[in-house]
């Protein structure tokens, strides 16, 4: 049998300059919500996939977030 090997990684990075939530529930308001700041995602994967035979592949993977 032969298979197929499949390596991934990404890469991403946001930054919101500013914003606000509002919300109000039955007429009555909450605290705005401030919206800003920077936030990131890492993620590393492997995927095996069998290439004689139709059946789902392996993946194994990481994913991070910070922000």
């Amino acid at each position: 049998m032969s298979h197929t090997h499949v390596l991934i990684a990404g890469l991403a990075y946001e930054y919101e300059f500013g914003g606000e939530a509002k919300t109000t529930v039955k007429g009555l308001s909450t605290p705005a919500l401030s919206i800003k700041g920077s936030s990131g995602m890492l993620e590393l994967g492997y995927i095996i996939q069998n290439k004689d035979v139709n059946v789902p592949a392996v993946y194994i993977g990481l994913q991070g977030w910070h922000g």
